[in-house]
């Protein structure tokens, strides 16, 4: 292909940018100056605070009469696949040092000092094991339909009104996006306690979750400097 010949109209900014960056000037100098009137061209780019306040003013909209997620639509792999996985490791664990050869659970009495170091690790392995098959199973699936927050697990399904929140609290740390967990605090009791505990879909979603309930109230619902307990030394409320 020719010097001048390569059409550059229908490239993206990023496109244009990455060509400019490895385009010998001299050798193909029409080019270059084809991408330079292209990236002129270009409209001007939007600012990202604009595009996240149409999406949050399009989520409030949908929260009204729609359905929208606020957790994170993997957390069903957190509370279902982690159990599961530590469930099978725990009689896995229980099977090789804590049984012996008779299938006598009186490991204790039969077997010799020497034999019951591998006993002590399966404590241990088990405790731990239990503890993380326990916890993900707090973690909830949180949707608004129709203006109702509604709370999900295994075996239940809540559904709390608005004006029933508390607080909102989630990390608005930008770095935080998707691995850090939200906590919905609530004034009264409910079938899942006064906590609901859930790992956030997005930051932009947590901000127009936190928007709509305090639109709801009529007052400011929102942490957002939320830190859990995956923070290391972090205290959770």
């Amino acid at each position: 292909m020719k010097d001048g010949e390569p059409d550059f109209s229908k490239y993206t900014a990023e496109k244009i940018e990455r060509s400019l960056r490895n385009i010998d000037r001299e050798k193909y100098p029409l080019n270059y100056a084809n991408l330079l009137a292209a990236q002129q061209a270009l409209p001007p780019p939007v600012d990202p605070a604009v595009i996240e306040a149409n999406q949050i003013a399009a989520l409030n909209e949908a929260m009204l009469t729609g359905e929208v997620w606020i957790s994170a639509s993997w957390t069903w792999l957190v509370n279902t696949v982690l159990p599961t996985a530590s469930a099978v490791a725990l009689l896995w664990i229980a099977r090789k040092f804590a049984v012996d050869a008779e299938h006598s659970w009186s490991v204790i009495d039969v077997r010799e000092w020497s034999e019951l170091e591998p006993f002590l690790y399966s404590v241990f392995g088990i405790t731990g094991l239990a503890i993380f098959a326990w916890y993900p199973l707090r973690i909830r699936r949180v949707v608004i339909r129709s203006g109702e927050l509604e709370v999900r697990s295994h075996f239940a399904r809540v559904s709390i009104s608005l004006q029933d929140i508390e607080r909102v609290r989630w990390n608005d740390a930008q770095e935080a996006n998707k691995n850090r967990q939200a906590l919905i605090e609530l004034r009264a009791d409910s079938r899942f306690g006064r906590r609901v505990r859930f790992f956030p879909r997005s930051i932009t979603v947590m901000r127009a979750f936190a928007l709509h309930v305090a639109a709801v109230q009529g007052r400011v619902v929102a942490d957002p400097a939320y830190k859990s307990i995956f923070y290391v030394g972090a205290v959770d409320p």
